[in-house]
């Protein structure tokens, strides 16, 4: 499938690669950019706006503004190890019983800290690592194998 009838046929609004830049000798910022490719000979993580109840009406309108997009599961892989300094699997083994612990650290950790940041963390590695569907934030995360 090329890119236009996997953008169509997904009804994909954005997508993004992950990014980084060297700030200096000791810094590195990272994070998604928008981009124009995408490989679709590998796995995909798509994400999309949740009609769940419960979510805040910020997250909802959020959500949907920012529409349906697509990242590769491997700019994830990278983004995931320069936000955690861990892989997916071995985060999922150093948490798997402590997501309450997780989240402390991260509120201890981090001044922009939400709750729910642990879990989402937590939920994002089984993602990238077993291709386990997950809502939180008003977004829905899944992988799709575009070419197979």
């Amino acid at each position: 499938m090329n890119l236009k009838s996997f953008l169509k046929k997904e009804k994909i609004d954005k997508i993004y690669s992950y990014h980084e830049v060297r700030k200096d000798k000791y810094s590195v910022e990272f994070g998604w950019v928008p981009s124009n490719t995408i490989n679709l000979n590998k796995p995909v993580v798509i994400s999309y706006p949740s009609k769940g109840k419960s979510i805040s009406e910020e997250d909802k309108q959020w959500s949907s503004e920012e529409g349906k997009n697509a990242s590769s599961l491997d700019d994830y892989e990278k983004y995931y190890a320069a936000l955690t300094g861990e892989s997916p699997d071995v985060f999922i083994d150093m948490w798997a019983n402590g997501i309450p612990d997780l989240e402390s650290l991260r509120e201890k950790d981090n001044p922009g800290y939400r709750n729910g940041e642990g879990k989402f963390l937590y939920n994002l590695a089984l993602l990238i690592s077993t291709g386990k569907k997950f809502t939180e934030f008003g977004r829905i995360y899944k992988i799709i194998n575009v070419n197979t």
